[in-house]
């Protein structure tokens, strides 16, 4: 039993650590694909300066 027990505590943490990375990960390119978007519709509509 003790040597059974931490298996389960390494694969929730490899479980965690993967959905962070790609929860990070898609966050850093959703963001920079919103930026690229804002400066696009900055140059059309300055009324997002204000919403922004």
């Amino acid at each position: 039993m003790p040597q059974m027990s931490p298996m389960p505590w390494v694969l929730i943490l490899i479980f965690t650590l993967s959905i962070l990375l790609t929860i990070t990960s898609y966050m850093y390119f959703y963001n920079n694909n919103f930026l690229k978007l804002n400066t696009m519709k900055f140059n059309n509509f300055p009324s997002i300066k204000i919403w922004w």
